[in-house]
């Protein structure tokens, strides 16, 4: 069980910079749960009041990425708001019926009652199916939409110049959510640029493709977990071909470099944009500044 005394010890021990494993093995020593330890860290993530800025390195456990922790704040937080506007609900369906119970006692037509009770007993099935469709969300799930375009890899094509953290930027709406879970449209975080191809991929990181609560776990990814993205990239790059990448996710897909025309670069947006001969254009937000500076150089854009 999580106290407050359990909770202030490891705020007061992060705060003087002891790592998480430190803080840990001393409380297993003193007899806690590991349970409620882990219980612990997470509650205190939860309340931050800034959890996704300040998420301090102590708290990675061995094996977690700064991606995993945001995606498990947004989603804990989501699924507690969830059910904290179902429980709120309650008491204002008993009381509201209640008046309007009197009121059609005292001569009010029983039919405008009952268009209030309707209206309120669909707001609560709807707040169920939030709390049902939040705990439905599987964060290391593939999701987002799958593309269109399709997926081509040349014999002997090798990655010359890859951007880990990228948003493709074409069109106002980047994605839908629907009662606290949807999908992002362009789930793409990542570019491989080859001798033939500009390749867009998902690089798997926890909640990719994925919005939560209206909150697009892709972007905040991309500000705040640039490096998982870089690192896990890096993974596949050494450990999988360059078909088995695309063919990781159905929303990756492939521009031939023979159909682009024309490529630019926003230097104080750091976009980059490829224009195409069927008059397509496809711009990416490149979140790293050392990424762009190579795509540049790549594609001899001054």
């Amino acid at each position: 069980m999580v106290t407050q005394e359990l909770e202030a010890y490891i705020q007061n021990q992060l705060q003087q910079g002891q790592s998480k494993e430190a803080i840990v093995q001393s409380l297993l020593q003193n007899n806690w749960d590991q349970q409620d330890i882990d219980e612990s860290f997470l509650h205190l993530q939860t309340n931050n009041p800034n959890p996704l800025s300040e998420i301090p390195d102590a708290l990675h456990s061995r094996g977690t990425t700064r991606s995993d922790l945001i995606s498990n704040i947004v989603l804990k937080s989501s699924q507690t708001n969830s059910y904290s506007s179902l429980f709120t609900l309650i008491p204002l369906i008993i009381i509201v019926t209640s008046v309007l119970i009197y009121y059609v006692t005292k001569g009010l037509p029983w039919w405008i009652a009952l268009i209030f009770i309707s209206f309120m007993v669909l707001i609560a099935f709807l707040r169920v199916d939030l709390v049902k469709r939040v705990n439905s969300i599987n964060l290391y799930a593939q999701t987002g939409v799958k593309s269109n375009i399709g997926i081509a890899v040349d014999q002997n094509e090798t990655v010359q110049v890859t951007a880990a953290g990228i948003q493709h930027s074409e069109g106002i709406i980047q994605g839908v959510s629907f009662l606290g879970k949807g999908k992002d449209f362009h789930p793409e975080n990542a570019l491989l640029v080859t001798q033939t191809h500009i390749h867009a991929i998902v690089v798997p990181l926890a909640g990719a493709g994925q919005i939560i609560n209206q909150t697009d776990i892709n972007m905040t990814n991309l500000i705040f977990a640039r490096k998982d993205i870089q690192n896990k990239l890096q993974e596949m790059l050494n450990s999988q071909s360059l078909l088995q990448i695309l063919q990781s996710n159905p929303a990756n897909y492939s521009i031939s470099l023979t159909t682009v025309t024309a490529v630019s670069a926003s230097g104080w947006q750091q976009k980059i944009t490829f224009k195409l001969q069927d008059r397509k254009k496809y711009t990416y937000f490149i979140r790293d500044k050392s990424d762009f500076s190579n795509l540049k150089t790549y594609f001899h854009i001054v």
